[in-house]
């Protein structure tokens, strides 16, 4: 059930008022967009929510985020590239752990990836997933 407000009230309801703003609704809307990251071979991740295209081979990607986690979308215009994170980062491709600090994609260009960055302790996990075309 939605929460809407006006004027200093609160009130859970099905359906709002005329002048009432939904609230969960607004939150929705903050949180879902997402942060475009211009294709380089540096890159730092600074949002919840961030998209990247990119044809490089290799990415030092550097963290810039206080959350305990962000999302990022990469699509990817090449067969491969390697990404690099911090020292101490754990790193899982498609179920595949790298053993260090390097997450490899390998794929079809074209190929959509979902990559998930943790933050449990101040220790980094990543992990991704090929979506495919």
């Amino acid at each position: 059930m939605p929460t809407f407000i006006k004027a200093g009230f609160w009130e859970k309801t099905d359906k709002a008022f005329k002048g009432w703003l939904n609230l969960d609704l607004q939150f929705l809307k903050a949180s879902n967009s997402s942060t475009s990251i211009a294709d380089s071979g540096d890159i730092t991740i600074s949002s919840i929510k961030q998209t990247l295209t990119t044809s490089a081979t290799a990415i030092d990607v550097d963290i810039n985020y206080s959350g305990d986690s962000s999302i990022m979308e990469l699509i990817l215009n090449a067969t491969s590239s390697v990404l690099t994170f911090p020292a101490g980062t754990l790193c899982v491709a498609d179920g595949v752990a790298s053993g260090d600090n390097t997450l490899t994609l390998s794929g079809v260009s074209g190929d959509k990836y979902l990559i998930g960055i943790i933050n449990i302790g101040g220790n980094y996990s990543v992990v991704s997933r090929n979506f495919g075309q």
